[in-house]
């Protein structure tokens, strides 16, 4: 009687921890995934910030210099952003208790920078000397009416070449 006991405490604890990690593991793993996958790429977003030599952008709707302007073309870049799962999860305790969503705002805040920077190097990649007229589109991409899934973020400017 006491070895079958024993098999079924065995059982039972392996299934209350089969559970638990059933139920927390992707949740835990979404905050060590999303917290080190972030962190590398708004590392090295900073860096490639810190290498731009000028910025060309500007929504000023014309040129700053007095040069001839000899070719202007509409460029563009966008990106697409959305939080990890535990960081929606930590949002929806947020707006049940109240107060900024300072999790989403990180997001959000990454994403613009990120675009800003794909628009330049797009801009030295293709000769423009300036971006002038800059306009930045913010989408969000949601399902059933979610608003928090994820969104899309869309940079534009008249690129110029002198």
């Amino acid at each position: 009687m006491s070895d079958q006991m024993d098999e079924d405490t065995i059982w039972f604890i392996f299934w209350v921890t089969f559970s638990i990690l059933l139920s927390v593991g992707p949740w835990a793993i979404s905050l060590v995934w999303g917290y080190f996958y972030q962190r590398s790429k708004k590392e090295k977003l900073l860096q490639r910030e810190i290498n731009s030599a000028r910025d060309p952008l500007t929504n000023l709707k014309v040129p700053s210099k007095d040069n001839p302007v000899k070719f202007s073309q509409l460029i563009w870049a966008n990106v697409v952003m959305s939080p990890s799962w535990f960081q929606l999860l930590i949002a929806g305790i947020y707006k049940l208790i109240g107060g900024n969503v300072n999790t989403l705002t990180g997001i959000f805040d990454w994403a613009r920078r990120e675009v800003l920077q794909r628009l330049r190097e797009k801009a030295w990649d293709e000769g423009f000397d300036d971006v002038i007229n800059l306009r930045i589109e913010t989408s969000m991409i949601s399902k059933n009416n979610d608003k928090q899934a994820s969104m899309e973020i869309v940079a534009y400017g008249t690129g110029i070449k002198y």
